[in-house]
């Protein structure tokens, strides 16, 4: 079973990242495997990404590991990323493709030196369960911040992974692709991060669009105090 695909950033290849503790390399053009798969992990292969140059791949497994690839010579650099105790669920390369991070079953996410392959700082720790995804952020101008208070406001709030709620065009953020939530003013509206964004890394310097007293949906009527 195929668990993780990813484009290169050229779109001219994919990865696959599979139970069979695999990764393979794809000519996207021709339908044909390069190479021989990546092999290394001694568990499902949980999830895989590359770098932004196309030169690394990297591979997140049921081992508890996280590897780095030659994407080019189809080869492991360094020592496995060993620190995490539970699943990796999902990784990614930082911009400039000298990181990558990687969130756990283990409801930590951590931050590696791609180069060095060593751990860099501490786990980030807080999370209650675990999670699926971690991304770097290409601009840290503008983050979304206690965006589950929207959400606990909103009716049918169970059909949300099923009906995105999402930054559209013309500014408005809408459930359902027809329900107005927010108007973000232009200046603002790129980059957006989603609605389900947990984390921003790195932190500071950011201009945050705090919800966390925002009323809506069924608790509307909670935005006006009467003052007697």
């Amino acid at each position: 079973m195929i668990r993780s695909v990813a484009f290169s950033p050229d779109g001219t290849r994919i990865i696959s990242g599979s139970f069979d503790k695999t990764v393979r390399v794809w000519d996207a053009e021709r339908g044909v495997q390069i190479g021989s798969p990546l092999e290394g992990h001694t568990d499902w292969v949980t999830s895989v990404a590359f770098s932004s140059d196309g030169t690394r791949i990297t591979s997140g497994s049921h081992d508890k590991t996280v590897r780095v690839w030659d994407a080019e010579r189809g080869v492991q650099i360094g020592s496995p990323l060993e620190g995490h105790t539970d699943v990796i669920t999902s990784l990614a390369f930082s911009p400039d493709g000298t990181r990558t991070i990687s969130g756990s079953s283990d409801k930590t996410v951590r931050v590696w030196d791609a180069e060095r392959s060593v751990q860099i700082g501490s786990p980030l720790e807080g999370h209650t369960d675990g999670f699926r995804s971690v991304v770097f952020s290409p601009d840290t101008s503008h983050a979304l911040y206690n965006a589950h208070w929207v959400l606990h406001t909103l009716p049918y709030k169970s059909h949300v992974s099923t009906n995105p709620v999402k930054l559209h065009e013309d500014g408005w953020i809408r459930v359902y692709n027809k329900l107005l939530l927010l108007w973000i003013p232009p200046a603002l509206q790129r980059p957006f991060y989603s609605m389900h964004t947990i984390m921003v890394i790195p932190k500071g310097g950011c201009a945050e669009l705090d919800l966390s007293k925002m009323t809506h949906g069924t608790e509307w009527q909670n935005c006006f105090k009467v003052t007697l």
